[in-house]
């Protein structure tokens, strides 16, 4: 038995934990993982930027808007592709890493890191475009909740505002747990699987959240009550189904293996 085999196999290990086998798990990845952090970042602060000098020029290109947080949505969501070539899984197998020291390795990378790659260059994209008078004023609208009065009217509800950032939480980490699951998980097609079974989940959440308002309707509620009601609903069962998703998604990556 080899020193690796014997230190995979010990006990100790599998049980114990150490954030220096963290980092080496994490330098193992960094030549590939890094790139991935670039490019998030690079297309956030580009987005950022060229989203509000277009709505400087022109209001109506807040369109442009929806595309942005599409395709930053998905960027975030399947994140977790980036561990799916079968060389990585190779090599780490053999790495004296323990269950619960890959999981906090995946979870700080998927859930921490990505996530701020992409917040902060936005956060930065934002302050560039502050220094220009007219996106300054534009920015400071929308801090101000300087928006049409019926949205407003909505979002200054705390109770709706609060159930909203939440559910968007919410859903963010659902995505990000069944990709990495079915990256953990599947042992073919791990990138399709987790693609497939992302857009699945997020079918099935809007089936239920317009069923729930389709009943809401039917009850004569008006539509701040509807949206609540809906919103609310949808936020507890998506808690459910990623706090099931989370957990095997734990199992997953402690028993991943070839």
């Amino acid at each position: 038995m080899t020193y690796t085999d014997n230190t995979i196999c010990s006990p100790i290990l599998d049980n114990g934990f150490s954030w220096k086998r963290v980092k080496m798990l994490a330098n193992f990845y960094a030549p590939t993982t890094r790139k991935q952090i670039i490019a998030y970042s690079g297309i956030s602060f580009f987005f950022t930027v060229l989203l509000i000098f277009l709505v400087t020029i022109n209001s109506s290109n807040v369109l442009w808007g929806i595309l942005a947080h599409f395709v930053i949505s998905y960027m975030t969501y399947w994140s977790p592709l980036i561990f799916t070539r079968r060389d990585f899984q190779l090599i780490e197998t053999t790495l004296p890493v323990s269950g619960n020291e890959k999981v906090a390795y995946y979870f700080i990378y998927t859930y921490v890191i990505i996530p701020a790659s992409v917040l902060i260059p936005t956060a930065l994209g934002v302050a560039l475009m502050y220094i220009f008078p007219d996106s300054r004023e534009l920015i400071n609208n929308v801090i101000s909740l300087n928006l049409p009065q019926k949205l407003l009217n909505i979002i200054e509800s705390a109770n709706i505002g609060l159930a909203y950032l939440l559910s968007l939480v919410i859903i963010t980490f659902l995505m990000i747990s069944i990709a990495l699951f079915a990256v953990c998980r599947f042992k073919k097609s791990k990138a399709l699987m987790a693609i497939i079974m992302s857009l699945g989940f997020s079918f099935i959440s809007g089936t239920i959240a317009g069923i729930i308002g389709v009943i809401a309707g039917i009850h004569d509620l008006d539509f701040e009550s509807t949206f609540s009601v809906t919103l609310n609903i949808s936020t507890i069962f998506t808690l459910i189904i990623v706090s099931i998703a989370t957990y095997y998604t734990i199992k997953a990556i402690k028993h991943r293996q070839l």
